[in-house]
């Protein structure tokens, strides 16, 4: 599962860049742009050390900032 959650947070920012870019929100950047940031966030999520969490809290939680993605999801950011 968390595989498949690491991957889904890349293709919501590809989402994010192409309908910007294809909208022409975005003049500067192309939908191969995107494509290519996906990949990296793919990359980086796969090279890291820590690739599932077991549930288990370590201290309290962090302070968190939520902040509305659309109008169905939201961002929770630690502070």
């Amino acid at each position: 599962m968390a595989k498949f959650v690491s991957k889904y947070s890349c293709d919501v920012l590809f989402d994010i860049c192409q309908r910007a870019v294809n909208e022409e929100e975005d003049e500067s950047s192309t939908v191969q742009d995107c494509e290519q940031e996906r990949d990296a966030c793919r990359s980086a999520q796969s090279a890291a050390q820590v690739q599932a969490f077991d549930g288990e809290a370590e201290g309290p939680p962090p302070e968190q900032e939520r902040i509305a993605l659309d109008d169905e999801f939201d961002l929770l950011c630690d502070l």
